[in-house]
């Protein structure tokens, strides 16, 4: 199991265009994603459940992950996640 945990830079927050990033690349990996914000608990495979998130700037999100390739899906997510995720000015 891996662990990431990431402040969300972007000004407009965890919205659809950075949501379907996320989906998009942990869907390309075998392993579960699971991402928690405060005591919400949602599966990081799916758009919509991320939205319900409603992880704003500054919100602090944990990505759980588990499977065969783990230690490849925590590297590629934190680099999306690191990065400019969306149409906000992450700073």
């Amino acid at each position: 199991m891996e662990t990431i945990a990431v402040i969300i830079k972007d000004e407009l927050g965890l919205h659809a265009k950075p949501a379907f990033r996320l989906a998009q690349l942990a869907n390309s990996f075998k392993s579960e994603l699971v991402i928690e914000n405060n005591e919400r608990r949602v599966n990081g495979k799916s758009v919509l459940e991320i939205l319900t998130l409603s992880a704003n700037k500054g919100s602090e999100i944990r990505l759980v992950i588990t499977g065969e390739d783990e230690k490849d899906a925590a590297d590629r997510l934190k680099k999306l996640l690191n990065g400019s995720l969306g149409e906000g000015n992450g700073k």
